[in-house]
């Protein structure tokens, strides 16, 4: 099990993923809601990113994976998720 950074997940916890994207799909297929960036993400938002994420091309996703790991990479990403399936 891979520690995880204490910027991005809850300290106290440790998880089996790093990255931000790996710990959507954990919630997504736990179906629980895990503190990232001192903000709740629920199995709902999880599988809303999880579905966009999956229509990416591989280049696409591996920017999304590296280069949008951050909290406002999350962010965006959940926003464009959210009005992608809408």
């Amino acid at each position: 099990m891979a520690t995880i950074g204490e910027d991005i997940f809850d300290k106290k916890t440790k998880y089996p993923f790093t990255t931000w994207i790996d710990g959507m799909l954990y919630i997504k297929t736990q179906h629980q809601a895990i503190k990232m960036y001192g903000m709740i993400v629920d199995a709902v938002t999880a599988n809303a990113v999880i579905m966009v994420y999956n229509e990416l091309k591989n280049e696409n996703k591996e920017f999304v994976k590296n280069d949008l790991n951050t909290k406002s990479g999350m962010l965006k990403f959940i926003d464009f998720s959210w009005k992608a399936i809408k």
